[in-house]
């Protein structure tokens, strides 16, 4: 990207579990043990740094970052009350219910939501 477009590139780390998150938040050394070449920082989206919105009116301004939300905390123990909260804004989208859905495992948040 920085070669071609001369934009910096970022590594993005997504994911819904707090100990993968964790563990993806270590810097990336590169390079032999007597010398580091390159370190990088990985920028992790998870449950630890994306709170969910249960919010109806915050979550009705942005229903994509909602969505994601959700999906990023699809694990979290108080997700059917997440769903719950989210409903009435998200659920009459088509779109976004769909995604929802199709993001979340299968099982009683899935079932929860359908």
């Amino acid at each position: 990207m920085y070669a071609k477009y001369r934009l910096p590139p970022i590594l993005l780390v997504v994911c819904r579990d707090k100990k993968t998150a964790e563990w993806a938040r270590d810097p990336i050394r590169i390079g032999r043990s007597f010398h580091t070449s390159m370190e990088v920082f990985p920028l992790v989206l998870g449950p630890i740094g994306v709170r969910p919105i249960t919010d109806p009116e915050e979550a009705a301004k942005d229903l994509a970052l909602t969505t994601f939300s959700i999906l990023i905390n699809a694990k979290d123990p108080g997700i059917l009350a997440i769903l719950d909260a989210v409903a009435p804004v998200l659920g009459p989208n088509a779109d976004w219910a769909e995604y929802i859905e199709a993001g979340l495992d299968e099982g009683p948040s899935r079932d929860h939501w359908r």
